[in-house]
C-alpha cells in the first residue's frame, strides 16, 4: 500500500512540475515587456462586414460578440507572438469563430480564423475557414460605434 502511495505522490509532483515548467515559460514569452502585453484590445469595434464587435481580452485570451445586419457571430481566440526575420515580432489572434443564430436568419457558418493585431485600434483578418466575411476591424471610439 505504501509503494502505491508513493507512486501516486512522485506522478503528483512530476505533474505538478511540469505545470510549473510550462506556465513560467508562458509567462516568460508573452509575459510583461512582449509585444502582446502592449495591446488592450476590450470594447466596441467596427468592422468592413457592417458588423459592430464587442471584444473581451483577459490576457492572451480574446473573446468577441459579433452582429450586423441579418448575422450574428461568437469568436475565441489566443494571442500569439511570431517573430520575423527583421529581428521585430508581430502579434497574431488564433482561434474559432461560430454563426450565433439571429431572428430572420440561418446562419450556421464556422470555421478558424487567423488575425494580425497592427495597432490597438486596428486588426486584420490572415485568413479564415467557413466564409467569415470581415477583413479590417477599427477601434471605435469611447466604445461607440456609428451605425
Amino acid at each position: 500500500m505504501l509503494r502505491t502511495n508513493k507512486k501516486y505522490w512522485m506522478g503528483a509532483v512530476l505533474i505538478a512540475l511540469c505545470l510549473v515548467t510550462t506556465a513560467g515559460l508562458t509567462t516568460a514569452r508573452l509575459g510583461p515587456g512582449s509585444p502582446v502585453a502592449a495591446f488592450d484590445l476590450n470594447g466596441a469595434w467596427k468592422c468592413t462586414d457592417g458588423g459592430k464587435y464587442y471584444v473581451r481580452q483577459i490576457g492572451n485570451d480574446v473573446w468577441w460578440f459579433g452582429e450586423g445586419n441579418g448575422f450574428g457571430n461568437a469568436y475565441k481566440g489566443r494571442m500569439t507572438v511570431n517573430s520575423t526575420l527583421g529581428g521585430g515580432s508581430t502579434v497574431a489572434i488564433v482561434g474559432d469563430w461560430i454563426d450565433l443564430p439571429r431572428p430572420g436568419t440561418n446562419a450556421r457558418g464556422n470555421g478558424q480564423l487567423d488575425l494580425t493585431v497592427r495597432t490597438v485600434s486596428r486588426f486584420d483578418q490572415l485568413g479564415s475557414t467557413g466564409g467569415f466575411g470581415g477583413s479590417v476591424w477599427m477601434r471605435c471610439p469611447n466604445n461607440v460605434c456609428p451605425s
